[in-house]
């Protein structure tokens, strides 16, 4: 093995056409080697060193140990760093666990309670509505009523709304699904919200009209309506059904219905 020179060179020339370039071949004993590698794993170490600082910043800071000439120090204070920031993993229910049901949404229509004409009506219709009755069919021919709601009654709206879901027996009905029936049959439905917000309309007319749908349906209800403003306001009004009559029919005789008004407050 020849002896190490340092500081020795040989030139190489690289061709007579152009300028001579010289690189430098440089020969180093094994001491200097080792000491050369322990410079280059102390500066891979202080890249680390940044590395695992620059990391650890996003969790939101970093302490520096005591000791930063050992190596343990920072990975002891990044699993700790960790630790305090680590989020629960999710994890997948087994075949023995139950996954917990979310909440759905309900088929019916919900009353959101922010109208306050229907409010009111629904208040009265509370109040003497009170809860479920089974009396013979001599005495109520719609048979188990739930608040108001009749089995015939219900048998009929299943049929036209089977999106509903509603329950087959009327003692099953539930408050929040009544009130939804109230509200899209009896009050959406006929439109009485704009019937409600006509001018000077009285309030005792509004429910006239609401409960007479809710005992005997919006069909027939609407006819009544229509010939009760003929006799009174001398309209000539086709006497037609349901759906938005009740509103197509006031307000076709708004300012007449208005007159109509005060004659009623009188009345009652």
């Amino acid at each position: 093995m020849p002896p190490p020179i340092l500081g020795v060179a040989e030139p190489v020339l690289s061709g007579r056409l152009t300028p001579p370039r010289t690189c430098y071949k440089i020969w180093q004993s094994p001491a200097q080697i080792r000491e050369r590698d322990a410079r280059i794993q102390a500066r891979q170490a202080a890249q680390d060193r940044a590395h695992i600082h620059q990391a650890l910043s996003a969790f939101g800071g970093f302490s520096e140990p005591a000791d930063t000439s050992s190596p343990a120090s920072p990975t002891a204070t990044t699993a700790q760093v960790a630790a305090n920031h680590a989020q629960p993993t999710p994890t997948t229910p087994t075949k023995n666990q139950s996954k917990t049901p979310s909440p759905s949404k309900p088929t019916w229509r919900v009353n959101d309670g922010k109208n306050p004409h229907f409010n009111r009506l629904l208040a009265e219709v509370r109040a003497v509505e009170g809860g479920f009755a089974n009396r013979p069919k001599t005495s109520d021919p719609g048979g188990p009523t739930n608040k108001g709601m009749s089995q015939k009654f219900l048998n009929i709206f299943n049929r036209a709304y089977p999106s509903w879901n509603l329950p087959k027996q009327s003692k099953n009905l539930t408050d929040e699904q009544i009130d939804g029936i109230y509200r899209f049959e009896f009050f959406d439905r006929p439109k009485l919200d704009k019937v409600a917000n006509i001018s000077g309309i009285h309030p005792k007319f509004i429910s006239q009209i609401f409960d007479a749908g809710v005992l005997h349906g919006t069909g027939d209800f609407g006819k009544w309506l229509q010939a009760a403003l003929d006799k009174h306001l001398g309209t000539d009004l086709t006497v037609k059904g349901t759906g938005g009559a009740g509103f197509t029919m006031v307000t076709s005789v708004q300012p007449r219905v208005q007159l109509f008004c005060p004659q009623f407050r009188k009345a009652n």
